[in-house]
């Protein structure tokens, strides 16, 4: 799948009239822009959009929209055109390629063709949609409610098939991190998998899992040797915990409430997964994704309450609890996880800010991350927004939209940058017209040069002026360069200097270059 183009015809949150003119080779986009901008309202739009083609639905705004879906030689280029307020309200043509050539006129499509079979198939639509979000809010959250209702509904008949059961509409949370590693371990012809976990996770090896147990609201059957009266799927699975988990150990433990001081408790059954043998063992007939989904149906109908997991991490001999992973390291783990586990041929990821709490070391390997989880012959598209310099130093600018409000007419617009932020360093993406900024100084730094410039001009004081010269640069701008080598190159050449004294002789200019060098080598 890859998105071509998307207008806002009509009024959606800030969008309105908005247009995404995107590269139809590159399979990633990066959304960059100010807060309240509408980097999100981007990623909400489109899922409005395949919601409503995937049902038939009239849409909720009017939109235009180009894409190419097609896992092979054989591609289709849909073009939809949509009007909220008039029936027929979807305009919908599309062309057949071949190896990148048009094969067929442009023909018509009604809605009804477009949608989804029973099988969750569709050869106009992606065949996943995939959204994350770091923050607080559950706003796009929950535009997934309804399909994940559905998936549930689907695992708990009596003769639901967890391996053919296709989820085309997924919302990542925290929670699935944990059914990310345990699939994960059992991955089997993956080794990406384990050289993820262990250089950048530093995890080693599964330890131990412990399965907690509780009955969901609602469920009449009290008797928990029953599991509360659990079906399809989800009780095949209870049972394998039960066949191959030290337990059931029944415990009661307190309900957490913020709004009553009253102790209430409720009664949870534990099972103890003691070992990576045991682990492969229960999950013998299962694929990776398998286990992840299940798990998943699992914790949705409220039977599991939680999972605990025990690793061992190569900087330390000890067992480490998953929970007390960074919000890092479970963020990484989440979003990489479900990109594995989840389909990712001919789909579309909708990331909003998944770099929030990675460290700059991990911002700029991001695409590297990505492009080993869903590399560019799986034909799909990743959109994500950032406000991270570092996660964009790597790309072009065919892959990065910019968001900009008018100062005037307070109008929002999207377009590629200048230039691409490859072989740009920190200072000069931030100073660009992808970011904006000024200065990427500190206030007290700025205002001592604001203040040198003043008297360079006016030449009232020369004392004060030779004392900020001075300043300055011990601080290392006495020249402001945006490129950081050779910045680093004039703040190691200042301590050869004596302010407003120049360097005796060509000679004498060599040999302060070549300590300048060699200090320079030495600090790297």
């Amino acid at each position: 799948m890859r998105l071509i183009y998307l207008k806002i015809i009509s009024e959606f949150k800030n969008l309105h009239g908005i247009e995404l003119k995107l590269n139809a080779e590159e399979n990633r986009t990066v959304i960059i822009g100010q807060n309240g901008t509408g980097k999100s309202n981007i990623i909400e739009a489109l899922v409005h959009i395949f919601k409503q083609l995937d049902s038939g639905e009239p849409p909720v705004f009017s939109y235009e929209i180009k894409y190419k879906i097609g896992d092979g030689e054989v591609e289709t280029l849909l073009h939809i055109i949509t009007d909220k307020d008039n029936a027929p309200y979807y305009d919908i043509k599309f062309q057949k390629y071949s190896s990148g050539v048009p094969r067929t006129e442009w023909l018509a499509l009604n809605i009804a063709k477009v949608k989804r079979d029973q099988d969750g198939l569709s050869p106009y639509l992606p065949r996943n949609v995939f959204a994350y979000y770091s923050g607080p809010s559950d706003r796009l959250e929950s535009l997934f409610y309804q399909k994940r209702r559905e998936f549930y509904l689907e695992v708990i008949k009596e003769d639901s098939n967890i391996r053919d059961n296709i989820r085309p509409f997924f919302y990542a949370k925290p929670f699935h991190s944990q059914f990310s590693l345990l699939a994960f371990f059992i991955a089997r012809g993956f080794p990406q998998a384990e050289k993820f976990l262990q250089r950048e996770l530093s995890i080693e090896s599964f330890q131990s899992a412990t399965f907690v147990l509780t009955q969901p609201t609602g469920w009449g059957n009290s008797d928990a040797n029953d599991f509360w009266g659990a079906k399809g799927a989800i009780r095949d699975f209870l049972e394998l915990i039960q066949d191959h988990c030290i337990g059931p150990i029944e415990t009661e433990e307190p309900i957490l409430s913020d709004l009553s001081r009253r102790q209430k408790t409720k009664k949870v059954l534990s099972f103890y997964l003691p070992n990576k043998t045991k682990l492969d063992q229960l999950a013998r007939n299962m694929r990776p994704e398998d286990l992840f989904k299940i798990l998943e149906a699992t914790y949705l109908s409220g039977v599991l309450e939680r999972v605990e997991i025990k690793v061992k991490q190569t900087k330390s001999e000890q067992e480490v609890a998953f929970s007390e992973l960074s919000e890092g390291e479970q963020q990484l783990l989440t979003i990489f996880g479900l990109l594995q586990f989840t389909a990712k041929r001919d789909a579309l990821f909708l990331l909003d800010e998944p770099d929030t709490h990675l460290n700059p070391n991990w911002a700029a390997k991001y695409h590297d991350f990505l492009a080993i989880f869903i590399p560019e012959g799986f034909k799909s598209h990743i959109i994500m927004t950032t406000h991270h310099p570092l996660s964009i130093a790597e790309l072009k600018k065919e892959q990065i939209q910019v968001v900009k409000r008018s100062l005037t007419t307070q109008k929002i617009s999207v377009k590629s940058p200048d230039k691409s932020p490859r072989g740009m360093n920190v200072n000069g993406i931030l100073t660009s017209d992808m970011f904006g900024m000024l200065t990427t100084l500190d206030n007290d730094t700025q205002s001592l040069i604001r203040e040198r410039r003043e008297l360079v001009v006016t030449n009232e004081d020369p004392e004060r002026l030779e004392q900020l010269n001075t300043e300055l640069e011990l601080l290392g701008y006495g020249y402001i360069h945006p490129d950081e080598d050779y910045r680093q190159f004039l703040i190691a050449r200042s301590k050869y200097l004596e302010y407003g004294k120049e360097v005796a002789s060509v000679e004498a200019r060599k040999k302060m270059i070549k300590n300048i060098l060699a200090d320079m080598k030495v600090s790297g």
